[in-house]
């Protein structure tokens, strides 16, 4: 059955809507904006987003056109997340700007939405563990180029090489 429902941006449209359900659907479209309002906001989000990226200092995003603003959309999201817990997530050591800084290097679009369904928290645990690992291959650095050194190298026998 066809009805009109005014949403709560103040605009009326028509909904095929199965009998029985009225009373529920009619509630649910009430509380939500219309489709025009709704793709105007998230398009300003995805506007405001993509400004305070660059304010930031961010890299530019690379991938798919349309795919660039959500993208960009999650990286706000995430670093407003990083920015609100800088104190917590600074109790973790100095792995914590090498994990912003890989997070921060992020360019790709397609990467972001890959993990748009992650927790931050554990984005961010995945991040440190990689900065973790950077910092214990820079200690180790010395003694491997010193065991490089060592190695003689022995031609194999018969080889024309």
């Amino acid at each position: 059955m066809l009805r009109e429902i005014k949403h709560s941006c103040g605009h009326i449209e028509t909904y095929q809507i199965p009998h029985g359900k009225f009373s529920r659907m009619k509630k649910f479209y009430q509380e939500r904006l219309c489709k025009e309002c709704w793709k105007a906001q998230e398009q300003e989000k995805e506007k405001l987003a993509k400004e305070s990226n660059a304010r930031a200092g961010l890299p530019k995003l690379m991938g798919a056109h349309n795919s660039i603003p959500g993208a960009e959309l999650i990286r706000y999201d995430f670093f407003k997340f990083v920015a609100d817990n800088a104190e917590n997530l600074k109790e973790k050591g100095e792995p914590f700007q090498i994990a912003v800084d890989l997070l921060r290097s992020k360019q790709n679009a397609s990467w972001w939405h890959a993990h748009k369904r992650e927790r931050f928290v554990h984005l961010f645990d995945v991040a440190m563990d990689h900065a973790a690992h950077q910092m214990r291959l820079k200690a180790l650095r010395p003694e491997i180029d010193q065991r490089l050194r060592e190695l003689h190298l022995v031609p194999l026998s018969g080889s024309t090489k």
